[in-house]
């Protein structure tokens, strides 16, 4: 095996400063969500000017997107995109210049997803937490999901998973048993606004 150095193993978008929740590094690529689809960019890591698109994928309404890369090299391997108000679609990235769109899982309204391990994590709007395993990309599967109020955003730190559930505020959720996700907490973190909660970092 080879040794990474530090910062290939901190490939989130703050790590360099790009704030994006639809931006997302792997190896010497990013990944780059928007309304018309998903680039893929060669990253020049010495000068970022230099950085290069290698290839679109077409695919309307993207707000999120997560990278399942390989564990020892980081080199990535599927992307998992949220298509806002229609479900997730599994990208084959493995071929960087020519990604492939393999499957579609029908979702209510995912707004948010966080892979950890082999399993993808939704928040979908109404719908609320759903859990899918990707151990196999190619056949994505639904194992669990918990009612929520208006799931908008999830983070997982496991055996936690910090939902930002709209109007209810901050929700707590036990994911130890992935096909069983359990209720533990929620805190009002509205105070009366109109406003919900939307996101969580």
């Amino acid at each position: 095996p080879t040794a990474r150095s530090c910062v290939e193993c901190h490939r989130t978008s703050a790590t360099w400063g790009m704030g994006s929740a639809n931006f997302r590094l792997a190896r010497q690529l990013a990944f780059v969500a928007d309304e018309r689809g998903m680039e893929v960019v060669a990253l020049e890591r010495t000068e970022l000017a230099r950085s290069a698109p290698l290839a679109k994928l077409p695919l309307a309404g993207l707000v999120d997107l997560v990278v399942q890369e390989d564990p020892l090299q980081g080199h990535a391997h599927h992307v998992y995109a949220a298509e806002g108000g229609h479900g997730i679609h599994v990208i084959d990235v493995s071929a960087p210049s020519a990604p492939r769109l393999v499957t579609f899982v029908a979702c209510t309204n995912p707004r948010g997803i966080e892979l950890a391990g082999q399993y993808l994590y939704v928040a979908d709007g109404e719908a609320g937490l759903k859990i899918f395993d990707v151990a196999k990309p190619e056949e994505i599967r639904l194992v669990g999901q918990l009612p929520t109020v208006d799931a908008c955003d999830i983070e997982v730190r496991w055996p936690w998973a910090y939902v930002a559930d709209g109007r209810a505020g901050l929700c707590l959720v036990d994911v130890r048993a992935p096909m069983a996700p359990g209720f533990l907490a929620e805190c009002d973190l509205v105070g009366g606004s109109r406003f919900g909660n939307q996101a969580i970092a």
